[in-house]
């Protein structure tokens, strides 16, 4: 153990506590970082999705309007469903991770489910003979069923990153519009990218593949962090006592 100036012994802990005050602070700005790579997902996926609905429906301002209708309605139903339970979560970072696995997996699939819905549709229309009118509603109403599911879990992640972030009521303002702004400079980053870059660079599988890996990357990296976190503050609350209980410099 150091001693001070008038030989009063310091605390063993101190050095450590800034050493881990800088870490987590920098374990925060990943995460962060991670939310803007979230964002560009997002519209990557909106972007593919708008080209695959376009050969379904065969028109592309149905398959716009299918896949704006699902991106609103489920960013609406996530912030509502997850806003609830970010409240009770302890580790919303992990729930956070979670969020953006589950988006990974099940966007890897919507090439498979849109195929089956098409099988679908075609098959009650061959069999109940809808007007025009009824058939655009069947196939909108399969296709946004089918899109809801990933976009709940994409609305969910800005309120359980604001429960992880916001810890007074005197910064919720701000933060929640930080992250808010954060996540839409990289949805903007996201529409440029996949429309001027990736699609036409790799296509619509391939640019699939790639950000369903980012998405389960963020995810692991997440899950990482949460526990990283978890050992930083466990590793903290031990040395609080010692702090706590050192000796006060004795006067001159």
């Amino acid at each position: 153990m150091t001693e001070g100036a008038n030989g009063t012994p310091l605390p063993p802990a101190a050095p450590l506590a800034g050493l881990q005050s800088l870490e987590e602070r920098q374990i925060i700005r990943a995460i962060l970082a991670c939310f803007f790579l979230s964002g560009a997902t997002g519209l990557v996926y909106e972007v593919i999705w708008t080209r695959m609905l376009g050969l379904v429906f065969g028109h592309t301002v149905y398959a716009v309007s299918t896949v704006l209708a699902a991106f609103m309605g489920g960013l609406a139903a996530g912030s509502i469903l997850f806003g609830r339970l970010a409240d009770r979560s302890r580790h919303p970072v992990r729930l956070y991770g979670l969020l953006e696995g589950g988006i990974g997996l099940y966007c890897l699939a919507t090439p498979a489910l849109f195929r089956l819905v098409e099988g679908v549709y075609l098959a009650l229309h061959r069999r109940l003979d809808f007007s025009p009118t009824a058939f655009s509603l069947l196939q909108f109403l399969l296709a946004f069923g089918i899109l809801l599911i990933p976009t709940t879990l994409m609305g969910g992640t800005l309120p359980i990153l604001s429960r992880f972030l916001v810890r007074e009521g005197e910064t919720l303002g701000r933060r929640v519009g930080g992250l808010y702004a954060l996540n839409t400079f990289g949805a903007v980053a996201g529409a440029y990218a996949a429309g001027f870059h990736l699609l036409p660079v790799l296509g619509i599988q391939r640019s699939l593949w790639l950000v369903v890996t980012l998405n389960l990357g963020i995810g692991l990296l997440a899950v990482l962090f949460d526990g990283h976190l978890g050992r930083l503050r466990s590793s903290e609350a031990a040395w609080a006592p010692e702090r706590t209980e050192a000796p006060a410099p004795s006067p001159p």
